[in-house]
């Protein structure tokens, strides 16, 4: 059997071949043959094999060896709508060859086919998504990350998009998730209903995560919270919770918490569980007359207070004195009073707090 090539430019690698025989060569040993009886050139050729009605076109590469083909080796057309497949020296045909709806038909280290994408793994006909990090605990087990910094994650509602946080890897066994950090006055914490809502600066430096992604990481699994504290002196001392988790935004975000254990002096935020989150323009701590995210220069989580008590400035300590609530973590940096940023009995001063971090992690995972 002879193959009758363009001789017009057989070193072109897209050249076309073609049989004169009125029989097609049917199998990898024909092409072989074919391709050696062409001074090993390589090309696309028409082939046909048994029990196919018409023939098609596979390219045979003959740069690959003097073997022609490699038992195992397919060829797949432009657009990814068909394959032939040579296996124990017979050739297969694929026309119902389509890519899945999660990959791309794409040429990849010189192989044309169906590539899942990104986040998917598979053969490109069937794709199935590889299950990203929820958060950073889950980036501490699973990818054995230890390293402190800024990572993606992708919690319940956020698997396609994702957004960055702080992880810190170091800290009481790793894993942690920051949803809010200060350690300076360079960012102002005195914002909005809005930017609380969605979330200020960078999770490398001083910020807030956002309402929406805390609602959406602490719905997902069972959190504990970790709030770390450094007084005006540089003692620092935490306070942990064994459970946190915040509504979503028709609710306000009100706060949930578990039980109390460290050594920051009192379960400060005793009062604030069960109570709605409030900005200087979202107010809804229920004091008529009253705006303590106003008053106190912060969001935060504020309880009903009774007037008569802020009447008094029922808190006080000196000249650390405070309306309505036993702390407040995003008060004005540089105020060492009710404006500032405070947690009623921090050992030291309550008021005048110069670092704060609040940082989850979930409960029912024990770190390596």
């Amino acid at each position: 059997m002879q193959a009758s090539a363009d001789v017009t430019d057989q070193s072109s690698s897209s050249s076309y071949f073609l049989f004169q025989s009125t029989e097609y060569p049917k199998d990898c040993q024909e092409i072989l043959r074919a391709c050696l009886n062409t001074q090993n050139a390589s090309g696309v050729y028409t082939i046909k094999p048994a029990g196919f009605p018409e023939p098609f076109e596979v390219y045979c590469d003959n740069d690959l060896g003097s073997d022609g083909w490699t038992d195992g080796e397919s060829f797949v057309n432009s657009d990814c709508t068909s394959r032939v497949n040579c296996s124990d020296n017979q050739l297969s045909y694929e026309d119902d060859y389509r890519c899945s709806d999660d990959a791309t038909c794409q040429e990849k280290d010189g192989v044309r086919g169906c590539i899942c994408n990104d986040r998917f793994e598979g053969d490109g006909v069937t794709c199935i998504r590889n299950e990203p990090p929820k958060d950073c605990y889950e980036i501490y087990i699973t990818e054995e990350v230890h390293n402190d910094g800024v990572y993606t994650i992708y919690p319940t509602g956020w698997e396609d998009s994702g957004f960055q946080v702080y992880c810190e890897m170091s800290t009481d066994g790793g894993g942690w998730t920051v949803l809010q950090k200060r350690t300076s006055g360079s960012v102002n914490f005195y914002r909005g209903w809005n930017e609380y809502r969605d979330g200020f600066e960078s999770p490398s430096g001083d910020h807030w995560l956002g309402n929406d992604k805390i609602h959406d990481l602490t719905t997902q699994k069972t959190y504990q919270l970790r709030v770390d504290l450094t007084n005006s002196a540089g003692s620092q001392y935490y306070a942990l919770y064994s459970t946190f988790s915040i509504g979503d935004e028709d609710n306000k975000y009100t706060l949930s918490l578990g039980t109390y254990s460290g050594d920051s002096g009192y379960n400060s935020m005793d009062w604030n569980s069960g109570d709605p989150f409030s900005t200087h323009d979202g107010d809804n701590d229920g004091t008529a007359g009253f705006n303590c995210a106003e008053k106190h220069r912060g969001a935060w989580w504020y309880p009903f207070v009774i007037i008569y008590y802020y009447n008094l400035l029922y808190w006080r300590e000196g000249s650390c004195y405070y309306y309505c609530t036993n702390s407040n973590l995003n008060g004005d940096y540089q105020y060492s009073d009710y404006r500032g940023i405070f947690w009623y009995a921090l050992p030291g001063s309550y008021c005048g707090i110069t670092g704060t971090t609040m940082r989850i992690r979930p409960v029912q995972e024990q770190t390596k």
